[in-house]
């Protein structure tokens, strides 16, 4: 069952701690990452949502790189989830 809660101001503020983390993991395993986003449904202030914290981590070379410190943060990578490139 995916859960919908009411709009929480703190979400903002815990976006940019996740993105300082990462933004020093990517640094510190030498891959620049162009932009770090807060995005989808807890992005938006007043909007219901899921209560998850989407970020887009965006590189433009070093992709396999920035995979490896990914999963030294716990994320699973997913290939290309079917998207053609």
């Amino acid at each position: 069952m995916i859960r919908i809660v009411d709009y929480d101001p703190a979400w903002p503020d815990r976006f940019e701690a996740l993105r300082k983390d990462y933004a020093q993991a990517l640094e510190a395993g030498c891959v620049p990452a162009i932009s770090i986003e807060h995005v989808g449904s807890t992005s938006v202030p007043g909007l219901a949502a899921k209560p998850v914290i989407d970020c887009d981590i965006v590189v433009a070379e070093h992709v396999e790189a920035a995979t490896d410190v990914l999963i030294g943060l716990g994320f699973s990578p997913l290939g290309e989830l079917g998207i053609p490139q």
